[in-house]
């Protein structure tokens, strides 16, 4: 059975399968499409691939004793910005950031006792899954707790690998971990360089360098390891590289280095994005 949340801005999730309040009648969930194409004789020649995502909708219905005391407690919940809508169709989550852009309310209907409110949710990103992997050059099968679960991987050192299975390109948070000294990163995909980044700075122990497309806009930044901003290293970027990359179909290694000797410590999180799940 598919399965609907809302997450926060404060982290906190919401149920919208619950016994006493759930999303009914979804729609929205699909592929739009507002391509552009030109006639050429008696056939048509797409000149431009456009997605027109459609919000996404449905009823929120509350059921029990205190059906508006609940819906209250919703509404106070969706005010706290970001929003992230989830949907798991068959064990895997896809999530979509969004807005609230609308939340009915009307009487309680006395035939069922329910309280039904419409609600739409406008959509501010593709359909993504998370992928997050972590290598610190030395340990392989374990789980660390680093703000998110990061999977550790089989790599060499000083390298992430991930395989990306949509047509989209898409987003990437990487983290650069330890001791270093003028920190560099790079993308290979299916084998071949696509991309490069540099920075000129130092890292002492226990902090990090986190590279992030996965918001807009892009950034680079330096953090302690109490996730405490330190500084924001965009200024000190070396502008003749590409900096911030984004996965591409297939097999894509991000790997770094840095004018020290020691091995480094890396994490990558991916948002791989679909046009529909």
């Amino acid at each position: 059975m598919r399965k609907f949340y809302l997450r926060n801005g404060n982290g906190a999730m919401y149920s919208f399968m619950s016994t006493t309040h759930w999303f009914n009648e979804p729609k929205g969930l699909g592929l739009n499409m507002g391509d552009k194409y030109s006639q050429v004789g008696l056939n048509f020649v797409r000149t431009k691939k456009l997605s027109k995502p459609k919000d996404i909708e449905g009823t929120l219905v509350f059921t029990g004793n205190d059906q508006y005391s609940n819906y209250y407690s919703f509404a106070m919940f969706a005010q706290v910005e970001p929003l992230t809508f989830i949907y798991n169709p068959n064990g895997t989550e896809y999530m979509v950031d969004v807005h609230l852009k609308e939340l009915g309310k009307g009487e309680i209907n006395p035939d069922t006792g329910w309280l039904e409110a419409d609600i739409s949710f406008k959509k501010l990103s593709p359909w993504y899954r998370v992928v997050r992997q972590r290598n610190d050059g030395q340990t392989v099968g374990k789980v660390y707790d680093y703000q998110y679960p990061y999977k550790y991987g089989k790599d060499v050192a000083n390298n992430v690998t991930m395989i990306s299975d949509t047509a989209l390109e898409s987003p990437c948070k990487i983290t650069i971990i330890g001791t270093c000294i003028n920190p560099i990163w790079r993308l290979y995909v299916n084998g071949v360089l696509k991309s490069t980044g540099r920075v000129i700075t130092t890292l002492t122990q226990g902090q990090r360098i986190v590279i992030d497309t996965t918001v807009i806009p892009y950034s680079i930044k330096k953090y302690d390891n109490q996730n405490n901003l330190i500084t924001d290293l965009y200024q000190y970027s070396d502008f003749s590289t590409e900096r911030f990359f984004f996965l591409e179909r297939g097999t894509n290694r991000i790997s770094i280095g840095h004018d020290g000797v020691n091995t480094l410590e890396l994490a990558v999180e991916a948002h791989l994005e679909y046009e529909t799940v």
